[in-house]
């Protein structure tokens, strides 16, 4: 079974508040997740951690 996952990281601005930008997809196969970003996440607010969420079938 394959499982899949969104991929964002937390961004913060002036007003501190957190938004979750989208960059890309992960898909877990045989206990080997794959990330595949749209683009390279990087902004100064950025502390290099991706979150992965899991897409739950309906």
């Amino acid at each position: 079974m394959i499982r899949q996952f969104t991929v964002q990281y937390a961004k913060t601005d002036e007003k501190d508040s957190t938004h979750w930008p989208t960059v890309g997809r992960a898909f877990e196969d045989k206990k080997r997740i794959t990330v595949k970003l749209d683009s390279l996440p990087i902004s100064s607010e950025w502390d290099g951690r991706l979150f992965l969420y899991e897409i739950k079938e309906h």
